[in-house]
């Protein structure tokens, strides 16, 4: 439905500039929302896209959409806009999302806005880019309304009034003298108190937070698990830094799920990127499965082919029959591995249980693919001994591939102490040369 609402004003736009109706676009840009129209702005061509972007009536509204689009979009846009222009849009964002922007920009561009910014904010926004960008530091605002703990009710209502609306969150956060984390109050739980009541003796203590260090995959798990709307971010002693919103960490797991797709599918980058990006991205897959080529080869046709002048040809053509279940079986194993190991599913349901699980379906599915397979070589009339061992041989590949499947990502857990889903594909390919390897030694027998 939004997409298709989208697509409908994208084309409604480009029509009105290719007109030249720039007053009907200006109408159009007041009244729609800054999401919507970096949707419209996306869908359009390089040079609708920057024109159309001019005609944004505040540098306010330029920064809500330009916060809203993708990131080699922000690149494109701000590269073509004056230099004065762009700072005075990052002036108008959030902290973490100018520090977002301007680690994106050349570093010539980012210097030379740094350098035009006022100082307290480049302090902030330069402190924000030194975090490593998959940790929460990298993602939070350092922007947060904090009150002491020896503040009243009616003080802190006060602060709050007087504060920028953008620090006025879903929670309040309390701080000590040193600037420590001590305490959280919701706004409901200070309107229902008494004006004089001290906010140490209301507040609920034992807050739980997260270091800026921390993974912005651990942050997503957390909001995910408690249902937190916000969640402060600490140093290393408890002094509150900033926070992270629930918008923040739905672009983590966006971002994330778009990782993993990408992962999973051995793409390398993202679709945007162009087409050298894409082959050097693509080019350590292509090695690997090169790699797993020439080890299939060689075990087939030095092991078994080479040294045999009488190849049974109804075998080898059922090999890709027993590869394509390979592919399959192996793929799905190492995909509920890696969920099982980045959700912590094991720790409550602990591997013995999910082995023998898997491990019977392999031992099912290969012992079906066996019979299948056997069944074939009987209709062919072809009476020979070798049948049954090459058979029996699909069900033990089967079972080695699935196991492998499940220990390669545990290996990988045990030695990284994280696993990552390229670990799937690995898996994969591994399984393959496994069951060559294993074919090329019953075809021995």
């Amino acid at each position: 439905m939004i997409e298709e609402r989208t697509k409908k004003l994208a084309v409604t736009m480009s029509k009105l500039y290719r007109r030249g109706a720039e007053r009907n676009i200006r109408k159009i840009i007041a009244k729609s929302h800054s999401a919507d129209m970096a949707g419209v702005l996306e869908s359009l061509e390089t040079d609708e896209r920057i024109s159309i972007f001019q005609l944004v009536p505040t540098v306010e509204m330029k920064a809500q959409i330009l916060s809203h689009m993708s990131q080699s979009l922000q690149e494109e846009v701000s590269l073509v806009l004056n230099p004065n222009e762009v700072q005075e849009i990052l002036a108008q964002m959030q902290n973490d999302d100018a520090a977002d922007l301007l680690s994106h920009l050349p570093e010539d561009l980012s210097k030379a806005i740094l350098k035009e910014m006022p100082l307290e904010d480049v302090q902030e926004v330069e402190e924000l880019m030194g975090y490593p960008d998959d940790s929460a530091g990298a993602i939070m605002t350092s922007e947060v309304l904090s009150l002491n703990e020896n503040q009243s009710i009616s003080e802190a209502i006060v602060k709050i009034q007087d504060s920028d609306e953008d620090l006025i969150s879903f929670y309040v956060y309390v701080v000590n003298d040193a600037g420590h984390l001590v305490g959280v109050l919701s706004l409901k739980q200070l309107i229902l108190h008494k004006p004089m009541t001290l906010l140490r003796d209301i507040m609920e203590t034992g807050v739980m937070s997260v270091e800026v260090v921390t993974s912005q995959m651990e942050v997503s798990k957390i909001v995910e698990k408690y249902d937190f709307l916000a969640l402060p971010v600490v140093d290393s002693d408890k002094k509150l830094m900033g926070v992270i919103t629930v918008d923040d960490v739905i672009d983590v797991i966006r971002e994330e799920a778009s990782e993993e797709m990408i992962s999973r599918g051995m793409a390398g980058i993202s679709g945007d990127q162009g087409f050298w990006e894409h082959f050097w991205a693509r080019l350590p897959w292509f090695f690997v499965c090169l790699v797993g080529g020439m080890i299939c080869f060689y075990a087939l046709y030095g092991g078994v082919f080479k040294h045999n002048q009488n190849i049974r040809w109804e075998l080898i053509c059922m090999i890709p029959m027993a590869l394509f279940l390979v592919t399959i079986l192996s793929n799905q194993t190492a995909t509920l591995t890696v969920d099982h190991l980045r959700s912590g599913k094991y720790v409550s349901e602990g591997w013995g249980q999910f082995f023998s699980q898997e491990f019977a379906l392999a031992f099912f599915m290969g012992a079906l693919l066996s019979v299948a397979s056997l069944g074939i070589l009987l209709s062919l009339r072809v009476e020979n001994e070798s049948n049954y061992y090459f058979s029996f041989s699909f069900l033990v590949l089967v079972v080695l591939s699935v196991s492998l499947s499940v220990f390669i990502p545990l290996g990988q857990q045990r030695w990284s102490k994280d696993v990552s889903v390229a670990t799937i594909p690995i898996s994969v390919i591994v399984a393959n040369v496994v069951s060559i390897l294993t074919l090329a030694a019953f075809g021995h027998l």
